[in-house]
């Protein structure tokens, strides 16, 4: 995902196909909404815990760094394979790298 919030581009193209398709509106919307809950809350955790790395390189604490890029690396491996969505047996595959 781009430094900007943006939908990923392989999720936008599912979900016209899943439009072209003739789902239901309500799938569709659920399913984006659910997508821009997904990113928002990756986005969200990935700078959080940037920023708190940064802060333990300022304050040169190293065992705070060592913890939080161990925290960083878990958070990146629930992510690194993407997430699914799923609405009514719809599914929608996100990925985040």
């Amino acid at each position: 995902m781009s430094q900007h919030f943006a939908m990923e581009r392989q999720a936008l193209r599912q979900l016209r196909k899943l439009r072209v398709e003739k789902r239901p509106e309500s799938v569709l919307q659920s399913l984006y909404a659910q997508a821009i809950l997904e990113y928002a809350i990756f986005a969200y955790r990935k700078k959080e815990i940037d920023e708190a790395i940064d802060q333990a390189l300022e304050k040169r604490d190293q065992d705070a760094f060592m913890s939080l890029t161990n925290k960083r690396q878990v958070f990146i491996d629930e992510y690194k394979n993407g997430k699914t969505v799923e609405e009514q047996g719809h599914k929608l595959q996100l990925l985040f790298f």
